[in-house]
């Protein structure tokens, strides 16, 4: 007998849901199948309220413009016939009927140099497979109902990035997390470079925040574009004094960044392509880079703050009346 699945889309109010189409056409049994709509402002709230609600054994966290294959949720309850799997994910892709910014952007997220290890959660890779907390997006995410609760859901103090910690912790407690590259769901990315900025900005600061938390080794390597922009401050700062050698790491960071376009440009098809994704690679690296910096530089002036406070407050008390 199939799982029942209940389906959890958090979603900002008077914002419509168009993951529903898909999940209304989805090969799977209608008495099997829950879908929770949660209106409100924070997702990791919302969705640990709809989990709460929910009767399913599987929760399938969708974003509202989520687009499930007819054949997801069949796959997805496949993959928990083992009792040793508790969560399974898979990648966002970009519609083909998207504008070229978006697509763009899609397929440069897609590469090493957009996303790294993650950019799994953007671009079908490899084969189905025991995955870390880099490979899968909470837009695209399911886990048992019974380990969710015993993780004790999302950190609600946490947006974005909340997914990451989640699966981070998951991976933490022994349990198993299932990459299926098959396993997709259509979903835009952003129309503008200046929304496009927005959003890696907070991803930058997001990243800090949670490995604040949960620093390790393997997470270091996003710290990269805080210290390529801070050399690039640095480079502009000292201006005629640099030397061939001081620029080289420019120079080898543009030739990467020229060549990865080159190769999605032809790869795609795309000539204007060769001009978009230069930009692209730089607002991503530039903007998570400003992100990381940011948060860090908040966190650092807002703990300062706290202890100027708390020595007044000790020097008044001290003082005698």
């Amino acid at each position: 007998m199939r799982p029942k699945i209940s389906v959890i889309v958090p979603v900002r109010p008077g914002v419509p849901v168009r993951a529903i189409a898909a999940l209304y056409n989805a090969d799977y049994a209608p008495d099997q199948l829950e879908i929770l709509i949660i209106e409100g402002d924070c997702p990791s709230r919302q969705r640990n309220y709809g989990a709460r609600q929910a009767s399913g054994d599987i929760l399938y966290f969708l974003d509202d413009d989520s687009l499930i294959a007819p054949d997801a949720l069949r796959r997805l309850a496949g993959h928990y016939r083992t009792s040793e799997v508790h969560a399974v994910g898979g990648p966002s892709l970009t519609p083909h009927d998207e504008p070229l910014l978006s697509r763009c952007i899609g397929y440069a997220l897609g590469t090493r140099l957009g996303a790294w290890t993650m950019r799994a959660r953007y671009a079908p890779i490899g084969q189905c497979r025991p995955a870390t907390e880099k490979e899968v997006i909470g837009c695209n995410l399911s886990m048992r109902r019974l380990t969710f609760e015993a993780l004790g859901g999302f950190r609600e103090d946490l947006f974005p990035n909340e997914e990451t910690e989640l699966t981070s912790r998951l991976l933490r407690s022994g349990h198993r997390l299932l990459y299926d590259p098959d396993l997709t769901v259509q979903r835009v990315q952003r129309r503008s470079l200046i929304d496009l900025a927005h959003q890696f900005f907070a991803y930058g600061r997001g990243r800090l925040r949670q490995m604040t938390r949960t620093f390790s080794r393997s997470t270091a390597i996003f710290l990269a574009p805080a210290i390529g922009l801070t050399y690039v401050l640095w480079c502009l700062i000292l201006g005629r004094t640099l030397s061939a050698w001081t620029s080289l790491p420019l120079a080898l960071y543009g030739g990467v960044v020229l060549s990865t376009s080159i190769y999605l440009g032809m790869k795609h098809r795309t000539v204007a392509g060769l001009l978009i994704f230069p930009v692209l690679f730089v607002i991503i690296h530039a903007c998570y880079g400003c992100g990381l910096i940011g948060e860090g530089v908040h966190r650092a002036s807002d703990r300062i703050r706290r202890l100027w406070v708390r020595q007044r407050t000790e020097s008044k008390a001290a003082c005698p009346n």
